[in-house]
């Protein structure tokens, strides 16, 4: 066999051998909407994985900063651009993952119409599997929805640290003031 050039092989699949039979399309079908399910669920996981460590991140941050006596204006600053940024490249990895998840809907929902299991009466006298709704409103932002919950997570810690970050006194240099204090007195004398 010619992988190089397909047009010298005898055993080339035509689109016509790749034909089904009707009765053989729904176990493929079946097996498909296994596998996107599957890839819907690791999704999700992925998604709620990568925000359980980023919160975390955050819970750290947040006790470092509650400890930490004070912080310079320039500390500040670092902490406030970091926190932004470390936010939106996460916003950023979330929403791709989202993107995939989307995608992977749409398939599903492609899947789930060709085995019936919106159609009132297919599988159910007088009803369907899946209400219509799932598979209208499946590409639609829900305030509910997984992703949507992992962008205000996100979002709440990120304010919440950027709020202590600001809110933190001004770290003071006691050597420079101790100094001023003993050059004074000694002045004085």
């Amino acid at each position: 066999m010619d992988i190089a050039n397909p047009s010298t092989n005898n055993e080339i699949i035509s689109q016509e051998n790749l034909l089904l039979k009707d009765s053989e399309k729904p176990t493929i079908l079946f097996e498909l909407l296994k596998e996107r399910y599957a890839a819907e669920h690791n999704m999700r996981e992925r998604s709620t994985t990568f925000v359980i460590w980023v919160l975390g991140l955050g819970i750290a941050l947040i006790w470092v900063l509650l400890i930490q006596v004070h912080l310079s204006i320039l500390q500040k600053i670092i902490t406030c651009v970091f926190i932004t940024s470390y936010t939106g490249f996460s916003f950023k990895f979330i929403h791709e993952i989202s993107q995939g998840f989307k995608s992977n809907r749409k398939i599903i929902v492609k899947i789930e119409n060709l085995l019936g299991f919106h159609t009132t009466g297919y599988y159910i006298k007088n009803d369907s599997i899946f209400p219509e709704h799932y598979k209208i409103n499946y590409n639609k932002y829900k305030p509910s929805s997984h992703f949507a919950s992992l962008y205000w997570l996100l979002t709440i810690v990120a304010i919440f640290i950027i709020l202590i970050t600001i809110a933190n006194p001004v770290k003071i240099d006691t050597k420079t003031s101790t100094d001023k204090i003993a050059l004074n007195s000694s002045s004085k004398c």
